[in-house]
């Protein structure tokens, strides 16, 4: 019975996974959009 769970949960992760690659990224990285405001310690080295 284990095993048989754990067979469907493998195959809609792995069609997931293909959906995904085919149909292009639907939720990015989260990257953080680069401003050039951050602050450096004066303190380096």
């Amino acid at each position: 019975m284990q095993r048989f769970v754990y067979r469907q949960l493998m195959y809609s992760v792995v069609l997931r996974a293909i959906n995904a690659a085919f149909g292009g990224p639907e939720v990015g990285w989260g990257k953080l959009e680069r401003t050039g405001r951050g602050g450096v310690s004066a303190a380096r080295g």
